[in-house]
């Protein structure tokens, strides 16, 4: 290049100087070094791009459900669905572990050359799990409320079937039936309030403060629980004391009417 120069070409004889021009990139490509340095770029570029594939392989697909299934899930129709406090629970814990998860997820990674950033998908699939888990707590929080209540109704009416305490024949007759029908009555009543409490305790457990009102019901179902619990024990300590006299009383019953039917058999004849 130099010995094109115009003011070194005369000392150049015209059949030695060159006819064309040296070309930088054909001659800085033709270098060794220069292969070997972009092949190791090439390289490293490539193992990049694989770590941060990987990175968000591992990183997404554990908050790729939140995304799913807020887009399919229909509230109103997951409402109307039988439910019991197992089943919600397990929701709950569901939703209580993508909102950890995307808690865990670095906003950036730094991946070789590259870099994953992941703040703008946190910030958008966070609302999704947090709008579920408020419906979810509301949801127990009514059930929980509507069970109570009915509960309460349910003792009330028990309550009235154990209180009568007959004392002639015919209304020992239907105690003893009744009581026998309450005791399978309150297997179901004690296990019901039992999940009255379960539900309250999943509210507890996932730091849902129970408006007074609802505590209120709570303590209210509790000694109506109690109550009715002592009224049975006693409705079946009168069935119990009074039993052998209303046996006595039936026998003298069947006795009488013994006597009535040969009387009017013997006046008959």
């Amino acid at each position: 290049r130099l010995l094109r120069l115009r003011p070194l070409a005369r000392f150049v004889p015209l059949a030695r100087r060159p006819q064309h021009a040296p070309d930088p990139q054909l001659v800085v490509r033709a270098s060794a070094d220069f292969r070997a340095t972009c092949a190791a770029v090439d390289a490293k570029v490539a193992s990049d791009f694989a770590r941060a594939r990987e990175y968000a392989d591992a990183a997404f697909a554990r908050v790729w459900p939140v995304y799913e299934h807020a887009r399919r899930w229909d509230f109103d129709a997951y409402k109307r669905r039988a439910h019991t406090v197992a089943s919600l629970r397990r929701e709950l814990e569901r939703v209580a572990a993508w909102e950890r998860e995307l808690e865990k997820m670095r906003t950036r990674q730094t991946c070789g050359l590259l870099e994953v950033e992941s703040r703008r998908l946190r910030q958008a699939l966070a609302p999704l799990a947090a709008e579920k888990m408020a419906a979810l707590k509301d949801l127990v929080r009514d059930l929980a409320r509507a069970k109570c209540r009915d509960q309460r109704a349910k003792y009330r009416a028990a309550l009235a079937r154990v209180a009568p305490r007959p004392r002639h024949l015919g209304g020992f007759a239907a105690l003893l039936e009744r009581v026998e029908e309450e005791r399978a009555r309150a297997r179901a009543l004690f296990k019901h309030t039992q999940i009255v409490e379960q539900m309250y305790q999943l509210l507890h457990h996932f730091e849902v403060r129970a408006p007074a009102a609802d505590l209120v019901q709570v303590d209210e179902l509790r000694a109506a629980q109690a109550r009715y619990a002592e009224e049975l024990e006693a409705c079946q300590r009168f069935r119990d004391d009074r039993l052998p006299e209303m046996t006595r009383q039936l026998e003298r019953a069947a006795a009488d009417a013994r006597d009535d039917a040969r009387a009017l058999a013997t006046d008959l004849a």
